[in-house]
């Protein structure tokens, strides 16, 4: 429709696309279904004259996909709307809580992390999940300390996570996926307080970022059981040393009222260039 009313009034069209469409890997698309979906995407780029996207890799894999549109693909990323420093009290002493914030769903399951705090096996180490319950719990309850939450309201889920020594960032896997490009809005939550993050993400744009910005991050991109155990292992024995606070480079990169300007700097841009041709 946006593209269609661009077309008949002669003014610029720009296109917001916060998710993926046929690039999205949660989207089973096939068939005559796809096939209409295809067709409506490349539409609706033809007729933009920018589309703006959230991370890099979306832009990469568009423009590979869509080479002669390849210039109108802009990123201006997800962010924060404040800042929540953790005072870090949870990482340097006491027990070792280990915290998520969200829901659990098809392949984003925490089977693979408690099954690493159960061989650790440590009482004083824990799962604090805020949000509903996950369908592993009672294979894993008695093996490993969990404490579940429940779904909170949004100051009581930030206090959850001030006082947390280590945050839990899960990103499922998909069958017949190579390359991941969403970055979920948690990760900018999980920044925003400056705390040690453990990411367990497929290599993308979400594991790169919580490299790139976290002071301590602990990224593990296979999944593997072992792989996670040792991860954690490092960040309890480290626990002393783990560097706490925000990256400067967070705060200025993604700062939502830098992203506003962007986006009005973007739109200046556009009807500058519609009202010279």
């Amino acid at each position: 429709m946006a593209v269609w009313l661009g077309r008949r009034f002669g003014k610029p069209v720009v296109l917001d696309f916060r998710d993926a469409w046929l690039l999205n890997p949660h989207n089973a698309l096939a068939g005559l279904r796809r096939r209409a979906i295809v067709r409506l995407e490349r539409r609706a780029f033809e007729g933009a004259t920018r589309v703006i996207v959230n991370t890099s890799g979306a832009a990469r894999l568009y423009r590979q996909t869509y080479p002669e549109h390849a210039a109108k693909f802009v990123v201006i990323p997800n962010g924060y709307d404040a800042l929540t420093p953790s005072p870090g009290h949870g990482v340097r002493a006491g027990e070792f809580l280990i915290v998520h914030i969200g829901s659990f769903y098809g392949q984003r399951t925490p089977d693979a992390l408690l099954e690493a705090l159960a061989r650790i096996g440590r009482r004083d180490v824990v799962f604090v999940h805020a949000g509903a319950p996950f369908a592993s719990y009672q294979r894993f309850r008695e093996r490993v300390n969990i404490r579940l939450l429940g779904a909170l309201p949004r100051d009581e889920a930030q206090q959850v996570l001030q006082d947390a020594s280590l945050l839990y960032l899960k990103q499922g896997r998909e069958t017949g996926v190579d390359q991941y490009i969403a970055v979920a809005s948690k990760t900018y939550e999980y920044l925003a307080t400056g705390l040690p993050i453990l990411a367990d993400c497929p290599e993308g744009d979400n594991a790169e970022i919580v490299r790139q910005y976290c002071l301590a991050p602990f990224v593990v991109t296979t999944g593997l059981v072992g792989d996670l155990e040792r991860a954690i292992r490092e960040a309890v024995d480290c626990r002393l040393r783990l560097p706490l606070g925000l990256s400067p480079d967070f705060v200025t990169r993604f700062d939502r009222r830098s992203l506003t300007a962007a986006l009005g700097d973007l739109l200046d841009e556009v009807v500058a260039q519609g009202r010279s041709v």
